[in-house]
């Protein structure tokens, strides 16, 4: 990537649970490049839209975000919710949703949205884990100063009609900030939902994971797209812009996992993986 004063670049980061610590290694990346200084807007989608909140605190302090994802989250993002289910029945309810879930989390986008509601409805209310690990991560990390550094956008899906609502981060107060990014995080029958100004909001990735039109009005000269798998459609994504941006797409070398054993895997040896496989595509295609 050609650097000079005039750039003024976007990052837009897909959703995918634990895969999202790809997005640290390509911030170790950017960082390195000397490329993070023309970064003017960020977006993110589902845990990709707390790692836009990151962002500007890897900036400053690299070892603070990367001891996030190596030390904390692993015992604090996927906690049982103890009204909603007994420990000792986790691993039945895993294995009885495992086939079906996975599908349904890959293709309902080309189903009939109308169709889609009222499961994606129930399976919100069904939600098994609690929010108090992914809030304390927050409330111990993220200030109002620090995301006023540079524009962030968060895409949240409307659970009445499955369609994308894109929040400008810097426009809310902190506390509106935090339900904004536990909405675009909220995986149905992982996490609840959440009531925004009174309308429900589910995870961002159900119908934006890569909310590149967000930044659309920003005047960006160049995109980087941090994906979490290799079958993201370019096309979709080029027909969201003006033809005179350059859009730069990370895709991991290597397969993240799927559902269970990627999205839903927060362990410490799995967030290295990513993080270094995040640090190798970005340099591959940035230098």
């Amino acid at each position: 990537m050609n650097k000079n004063n005039n750039k003024k670049i976007g990052l837009v980061l897909d959703g995918g649970g634990a895969k999202v610590a790809y997005h640290i290694g390509v911030f170790k990346a950017l960082k390195e490049l000397d490329i993070s200084k023309y970064i003017s807007a960020i977006s993110g989608a589902s845990v990709g839209a707390l790692n836009a909140c990151l962002f500007p605190i890897y900036n400053l302090n690299s070892q603070i975000v990367e001891n996030i994802w190596l030390n904390e989250v692993e015992d604090k993002i996927l906690t049982l919710n103890p009204n909603k289910v007994i420990n000792s029945f986790l691993k039945i309810i895993k294995n009885y949703i495992k086939n079906a879930l996975n599908e349904i989390i890959s293709d309902f986008l080309d189903d009939d949205n109308i169709l889609l509601i009222p499961f994606i409805n129930f399976l919100s209310t069904s939600a098994i884990f609690s929010r108090d690990g992914i809030i304390e991560i927050m409330d111990k990390y993220l200030y109002k100063e620090t995301i006023k550094k540079i524009n962030i956008y968060v895409s949240c899906t409307n659970i009445d009609n499955l369609k994308p609502y894109y929040f400008k981060l810097n426009n809310y107060s902190l506390k509106t900030i935090k339900k904004i990014l536990l909405a675009s995080s909220a995986i149905p029958a992982v996490f609840p939902p959440e009531n925004i100004k009174g309308t429900l909001y589910i995870d961002g990735g159900i119908s934006d994971n890569s909310p590149i039109k967000a930044l659309k009005s920003c005047k960006l000269t160049d995109i980087i797209v941090g994906h979490l798998t290799s079958n993201s459609n370019s096309n979709i994504l080029k027909d969201k812009l003006d033809n005179s941006i350059n859009v730069y797409e990370l895709y991991p070398k290597k397969d993240l996992g799927n559902f269970f054993d990627g999205t839903l895997n927060f362990s410490s040896n799995f967030i290295k993986k990513c993080m270094h496989q995040g640090y190798i595509d970005a340099l591959n295609l940035l230098k």
